[in-house]
């Protein structure tokens, strides 16, 4: 199985490497020599992969290809309590999570919470009863929380389908510095807004004192990365985009430059869990 490992620099070299046949040195010496051309791009994007083949080739005397690989790590911000932690489940996708007996859905089923697939997408139930969010919109002061709750779970006119996917960043490192996160240190961002849409207050501060914050690594197929904000790319444009990245990323860590706003968001397909055995570490946040 061949990996892009971007889980720290260290791991990153050592499967650069790997894709490129060369030795980790070769690496890093392309990382150094291309320093003044990264240095003037404005986004990762703009990585020449020509030119730093070409550094490698000019300095080994041997042609150098960049090879298939076959997964990449994902670093994901999340919080569990210490039992889940223990007896690590799978990464669902939100959907998954709400109709399977999850940490998650098992917590919200103990505040009258509940869920069912419907052909809309997915419906919730109050103490067995329908919640209809449309009409709470106009009697609520969270309409934007009702509209991101509504957004998770079903698709609408704006959004053909629902927002139900595994979410993270290409990057390890102190992602809960990202602005973007910051807030999920707490507790899962869903079932925050849910629940105090649904005035379960107390069912909030019980929450957040039962869990703490971890990152997640863990590795993806190719095929299921899709970009923030891009189309779907095809397996190979997907790859090169990958190590574009990771040369820019390393570009800037050599010169101390890397800010986790750079981290690129990555998504998964919206239909993919993540199983526990591609779990590679979880690390609490200090």
């Amino acid at each position: 199985m061949s990996i892009l490992n971007t889980s720290s620099p260290d791991a990153l070299y050592d499967s650069l490497a790997k894709i490129f046949s060369a030795p980790r040195h070769m690496i890093e010496y392309a990382v150094i020599r291309n320093t003044a051309a990264f240095q003037r791009l404005s986004s990762a994007e703009e990585v020449d992969l020509k030119s730093i083949k070409k550094t490698i080739e000019d300095k080994t005397g041997t042609e150098t290809i960049m090879g298939d690989f076959d997964y990449a790590t994902v670093t994901h911000l999340t919080t569990r309590s210490e039992s889940s932690v223990r007896n690590p489940e799978p990464i669902y996708n939100l959907h998954d999570l709400l109709l399977r007996d999850t940490e998650l859905s098992m917590k919200l089923r103990e505040s009258g919470i509940t869920f069912s697939k419907s052909k809309n997408g997915i419906d919730t139930y109050l103490n067995g009863e329908l919640v209809d969010w449309e009409t709470m919109i106009p009697r609520s002061n969270e309409e934007p929380c009702i509209r991101m709750v509504m957004r998770r779970l079903q698709p609408n006119r704006f959004f053909p389908e629902a927002d139900k996917c595994i979410n993270g960043f290409l990057f390890g490192g102190d992602i809960w510095e990202n602005s973007d996160v910051r807030h999920i240190v707490v507790m899962p961002e869903f079932a925050e807004n849910i629940l105090r849409v649904l005035s379960k207050h107390k069912a909030i501060n019980d929450w957040r004192a039962t869990v703490k914050p971890y990152v997640i690594t863990f590795q993806v197929p190719i095929s299921g990365i899709v970009f923030d904000g891009s189309n779907k790319l095809n397996r190979r444009q997907t790859q090169l985009r990958l190590v574009r990245h990771a040369f820019y990323y390393l570009s800037k860590i050599r010169q101390d430059e890397w800010d986790q706003w750079y981290n690129p968001i990555i998504r998964l397909d919206d239909e993919l869990s993540v199983d526990a055995n591609q779990v590679l570490s979880i690390t609490p946040v200090i």
